[in-house]
């Protein structure tokens, strides 16, 4: 309701303050009152939603606003704009209506958020969909948005190339349908575009994941958990629907409700075949060979009714899928071999002894490392397979948490910590989103927290944690948070197959340079001398990856002199070496 109070009172005294009772919906909640000439207005939240207005005479509902949902209330001189959910009207002192916006000559649609009036007749907009909108005449309408996703909003994310791709579709909290538009948005080459899918596939709702093709990144592939799986190609600007219903895949309708093909996740092997989740359905994998074949894979394990989350597929013949809403993980082994499926097996894995031996049936989030180790994440924290390979022996490993010394007690590595996404980096190191405590930076083995960042300590947007992507060619560690995507530009690249030297930035190192000194095209480990031209080691380090990074200071902490300093390069085994030239000013 509307509280009332005398401004000559006590107004910190709550006894001062009575209830509204004349209005309507006196007990419902309001969320705005605006003087406006001779009137009050005041929104209500009730049922239905409705702005009433009193010139002294009482309240009455302003014709128009009942069972509208109203997003803002602005005064523009004799004018108020009322911003409702999908179109915006201009009214004058009688509360009759001088201008109504329900479409932008680029579109019909109108999504505002909020209004100001001009200095010349004119209204600016906030628009969800198109940033700020200049609206001057019905005819002479622009938009001005800054670079970044087309929403906010990201389910999960997949970076590579120098690319970075959003899916902005996103599930109910019990993983069904939520029917969204947003399709997705893409970085390329500093450009951002967005997705036209919708005007060659309608049909297309709730796009939930992405992963661009490691043998073909021009190729993008999103999965639909509608209408089954995406392609999107750049160099031809063009798309491809793939399903049942298009008469050109397996991807088949749902057991639960047929008209739905639902695609929850995708993940390319080291063959470069897509796998796709193919939601409950007799044959949950479905994957996309790389000659343009299909395989359908059943799990004898999970019955027709299983949903399923996140995928990490090993090079040596597993795919390791989360199960949602409590239901634990599965595996299936297939050894590289989609044809011969007699030979495959399946299972799942629970909390007990022996069949997992996982903290919780909780798991969130998966990936492989560069050891062939399986992570997962779960609502008690990060646990391991150390041995993926011996599930089907007659010793199989279970999972184990990660133990860490915490003020002298022994306790298992943010055991408190729901794991939302985790990737693995170019150096083995293992970056950990959560739900409510940021992101995490761990060492190779986990037991080394490296850095940890959170809304108050850095520019990340919020704490919850969607989705974590690291690009392996420049570093950068892309994070989907409730809010937004942002980036960290990471010390880590992924590790070639010989030294190379190739990048050394920036180079030469002016007067007034405190930043990081960085060197590519290493292979993972490799050591690295800094000397000067008379041979004497002034710094020595490993590299991240692919990468080492230097501050510009000897042992002592000491910026070096003016001069020209070499990285001597090898390998562990010394039998790949390069090196590299740079040259100091101070």
């Amino acid at each position: 309701g509307i509280l009332i109070a005398d401004r000559n009172a006590n107004l910190s005294d709550f006894f001062n303050w009575n209830l509204l009772s004349d209005i309507p919906s006196s007990t419902e909640p309001f969320d705005r009152i605006v003087k406006f000439e001779q009137w009050v207005l005041a929104h209500s939240l009730g049922s239905p939603e409705v702005i009433y207005a009193n010139e002294g005479s009482g309240w009455i509902p302003v014709s128009g606003t009942e069972g509208v949902q109203t997003q803002d209330i602005a005064l523009a001189g004799e004018q108020v704009i009322f911003a409702y959910s999908n179109f915006v009207q201009v009214r004058n002192t009688t509360l009759t209506n001088d201008i109504s916006i329900s479409s932008y000559p680029f579109d019909e649609s109108v999504r505002p958020r909020a209004t100001i009036p001009g200095d010349d007749g004119d209204y600016w907009i906030g628009d969800e969909n198109y940033g700020l909108v200049h609206y001057r005449t019905s005819d002479d309408v622009s938009s001005i948005s800054p670079e970044g996703p087309f929403v906010n909003e990201s389910w999960q994310i997949d970076a590579g190339f120098g690319q970075l791709y959003i899916a902005h579709g996103e599930l109910k909290g019990n993983f069904d349908n939520n029917f969204s538009n947003d399709q997705h948005s893409g970085l390329e080459e500093g450009q951002w575009a967005f997705s036209e899918a919708l005007e060659d596939f309608p049909e297309i709702r709730d796009i939930v994941d992405v992963r661009i093709d490691p043998f073909d990144p021009d190729k993008k592939y999103f999965a639909s958990f509608y209408r089954g799986l995406l392609e999107y190609d750049t160099s031809s600007d063009e798309y491809a629907l793939y399903s049942e219903l298009q008469g050109n895949a397996p991807l088949v309708g749902s057991n639960l409700l047929e008209d739905r093909i639902q695609v929850g996740n995708l993940e390319f092997d080291q063959f470069g075949n897509l796998w796709c989740t193919n939601n409950y359905t007799d044959n949950p994998f479905v994957v996309k060979k790389r000659s343009g074949d299909w395989a359908s894979l059943d799990c004898d394990a999970l019955s027709g009714l299983a949903l399923l989350g996140e995928m990490a597929v090993t090079d040596e013949g597993q795919t390791w899928c989360v199960l949602p809403r409590g239901a634990g993980l599965a595996m299936l082994q297939h050894n590289n071999d989609l044809e011969n499926t007699s030979e495959h097996q399946c299972k799942t894995f629970t909390t007990a002894v022996g069949n997992g031996g996982l903290p919780t049936t909780s798991v969130l989030s998966i990936a492989k490392d560069l050891d062939g180790e399986i992570w997962l994440g779960t609502a008690e924290g990060p646990v391991v397979n150390y041995s993926p390979l011996s599930i089907f022996t007659n010793n199989p490993v279970d999972f184990q948490s990660i133990l860490v010394e915490r003020d002298g007690n022994v306790e298992r590595l943010l055991g408190s910590e729901s794991i939302t996404a985790i990737a693995v980096d170019g150096a083995n190191r293992k970056w950990l989103g959560t739900l409510t405590g940021g992101v995490f930076l761990l060492s190779e083995d986990g037991t080394e927290e490296i850095l940890h960042f959170t809304e108050t300590n850095s520019p990340l947007f919020s704490d919850v944690i969607k989705d974590i992507a690291i690009d392996g060619s420049t570093g950068a560690v892309h994070i989907a948070t409730e809010k937004g995507t942002l980036t960290y530009l990471g010390d880590a690249t992924d590790g070639g197959l010989e030294n190379e030297c190739f990048d050394i930035y920036p180079n030469p190192v002016r007067p007034g340079y405190e930043g990081p000194i960085t060197l590519d095209g290493l292979i993972q480990d490799s050591e690295v001398k800094f000397t000067d031209v008379g041979g004497n080691i002034v710094f020595q380090t490993f590299s991240n990856g692919g990468r080492v990074v230097w501050n510009g200071r000897d042992f002592s902490g000491n910026r070096v002199s003016t001069g020209v300093y070499f990285a001597l390069v090898s390998d562990v085994e010394g039998s790949s070496t390069c090196i590299s030239k740079i040259l100091f000013i101070n």
